[in-house]
């Protein structure tokens, strides 16, 4: 777990060391009531060939409407990071053009007038919201974190998909009025939790950057992935199934379950749709 030299280790904390006078602007408690979530849909797409990203399509859905179907779950407000002002007063525009991601973070933060806000790219089109549960949850329990973001099973950290407290605006502000938008530099300057999702038992799938053509076309080639359970009869195989369901839905993963039965029996019974369905020859 390596984001600069002045990391100091606790368990699964990361302290990182910085002067009392600037800790003391983010001793404050934090209230849930007042967070809040952002779709950061700023950006050029350059890569993408200049195609907006947010409104890309996977399966008949675009990026933008899959990843706020997925934040209005948390019932907080929702807001649209954005390069323009415009008239959706969800919209917040970047007071500071051409920052990149931390111009997002630090424009909403300004703006919203919220105590915290979990953000989200909108290049990752299989985010999960139990992503933001998480890292809300830990925001609301330690009052005095600056941000709490992942960290895959690869080693990599992911700065726009994490919590970020309205105690960051004055380093946003002093670091983007120096030109850095580098996200590593903001992060040593801050008190960071970080979430890993093998510890967490999150899908790194969930993470899934697409910025380029390429990321594009393999999103489309994605598949669930399907395992079996065998085995001889009356040694546990559907005790151990709805076990692994059970396990996999409070996951936040949808499960589908396909049985085979090597005997002759009634799939459906009458009075059912489906007993109906298959009588129609279906």
């Amino acid at each position: 777990m390596i984001l600069n030299d002045h990391m100091i280790h606790s368990r699964s904390w990361l302290f990182l060391r910085c002067s009392a006078s600037e800790r003391g602007y983010r001793e404050k408690v934090l209230d849930m009531k007042k967070f809040g979530c952002v779709l950061l849909k700023g950006g050029r797409s350059s890569r993408m060939g200049g195609n907006d990203k947010a409104e890309l399509l996977y399966r008949g859905i675009s990026f933008k409407e899959r990843i706020r179907k997925e934040l209005e779950q948390s019932d907080l407000p929702l807001f649209l990071s954005e390069a323009q002002k415009s008239g959706d007063p969800q919209v917040i525009p970047d007071l500071i053009p051409d920052a990149g991601p931390l111009g997002g973070i630090y424009s909403c933060l300004k703006q919203t007038g919220m105590a915290g806000l979990f953000f989200v790219s909108c290049d990752m089109p299989l985010f999960h919201f139990y992503l933001g549960k998480r890292a809300l949850e830990e925001a609301e329990k330690n009052i005095d974190v600056d941000a709490v973001i992942w960290k895959t099973r690869d080693g990599r950290i992911h700065p726009v998909c994490g919590w970020y407290s309205s105690g960051c605006i004055p380093v946003l502000e002093k670091q983007l009025l120096e030109k850095n938008g580098r996200v590593r530099d903001l992060l040593g300057k801050l008190r960071v939790k970080i979430l890993e999702t093998e510890k967490e038992h999150v899908p790194d799938t969930w993470f899934t950057n697409v910025n380029t053509p390429m990321a594009l076309s393999e999103l489309a080639d994605k598949r669930p992935p399907v395992f079996a359970v065998s085995g001889k009869k009356n040694t546990g195989k559907t005790t151990l199934t709805q076990t692994l369901v059970r396990e996999l839905s409070h996951r936040a993963l949808a499960v589908a379950v396909i049985k085979h039965d090597g005997h002759d029996f009634i799939p459906d019974v009458p009075g059912t749709d489906s007993y109906r369905h298959k009588a129609a020859g279906a």
